[in-house]
């Protein structure tokens, strides 16, 4: 973000410099000078701002893990029990599931294990995964 601000602050325009509005009798004409000339430099540090968010945007999609199951390969995974392997460790750990916003009952729809800090998803709908 920072190199972004610097960016844009690159883009507006500097003080008006003595010599560039000499010529002129009134000091608020160099201030509406100054002011045309931020008017012209806005769009541009709006589509800068722009492209650098979806580049931002672009890299934080790449950190999102994403996982798919089809009900095909879930239809013949295990069960999964009150423990599973930990993916990390390897040990077994209790399998903690998600509750159900609408009911407030624990739902066995997404089953995770927890390892030090970290937590692994282990099963879908019931289903071990790993």
């Amino acid at each position: 973000m920072d190199k972004l601000l610097k960016k844009c602050e690159e883009m507006l325009p500097k003080e008006i410099k003595p010599n560039e509005v000499e010529y002129l009798n009134a000091k608020n004409i160099g201030q509406n000078i100054m002011l045309e000339k931020c008017r012209k430099a806005i769009p541009a540090i709006i589509e800068l701002v722009k492209r650098e968010m979806r580049e931002e945007v672009e890299k934080i999609k790449e950190e999102i893990p994403y996982v798919a199951f089809g009900n095909e390969e879930l239809k013949n995974k295990p069960l999964a029990g009150d423990t599973a392997i930990c993916p990390k460790c390897k040990k077994k750990h209790k399998i903690k599931y998600g509750t159900d916003k609408k009911t407030g009952e624990v739902t066995t729809m997404v089953g995770f294990v927890t390892c030090g800090e970290n937590s692994y998803m282990v099963s879908l709908e019931g289903k071990l995964i790993n």
